[in-house]
């Protein structure tokens, strides 16, 4: 895949459509909004959208995401959508991803995370939350976290959390003593 460097240091957004798997190796707006695209395995090694309230928005129609840092800034939002294959997962393979953002949506037909590395996390919300698999997410925000909605299709859920947690929706929805 492409290694792709990116960064607006006036107000402004970046979108970018990788016709391939990218390496975002630094994509950073002053304050502006991201919104990431590719058809392949990916790392997003350091995505960061500044300003108060600047989201990011990475989607994969095909092929895993690897995390290391994305930070939507303030109010900012995260968004990770790789449900095209049932097999795309949301991946921290050498233990160092960070998610900072207010809201959290995940869509993957995949797992998110692994039993081994979890995806970490300093959230507001885990906001919609979907895996064809397993998820491991734990989040290191000592002001804690609202989980609205996270679901496993035909898996087990694993929330570690720092803080006060508020569990509004939480169900893995296939009844299998695996999922325990």
């Amino acid at each position: 895949g492409e290694t792709i460097t990116a960064d607006v240091t006036a107000v402004g957004d970046i979108a970018i459509n990788e016709a391939t798997g990218a390496d975002f190796a630094s994509v950073t707006t002053t304050d502006g909004a991201i919104t990431l695209s590719a058809t392949a395995n990916s790392t997003a090694t350091s995505v960061i959208a500044g300003g108060l309230d600047d989201s990011v928005a990475i989607t994969l129609t095909g092929g895993d995401l690897e995390v290391d840092v994305i930070t939507a800034a303030g109010d900012g939002d995260v968004t990770l959508t790789l449900n095209t294959l049932a097999t795309q997962d949301v991946l921290d393979a050498d233990g160092d991803s960070l998610i900072t953002a207010d809201d959290l949506t995940i869509d993957a037909g995949g797992n998110i995370g692994s039993a081994t590395n979890a995806i970490n996390t300093v959230v507001a919300e885990y906001l919609n939350i979907d895996a064809g698999s397993s998820i491991w997410l734990s989040d290191t925000n000592v002001l804690g976290v609202n989980v609205t909605a996270v679901d496993a299709a035909n898996g087990m859920i694993t929330i570690m959390t720092a803080g006060n947690t508020l569990l509004t929706h939480v169900a893995s929805t296939t009844d299998n003593d695996l999922n325990r």
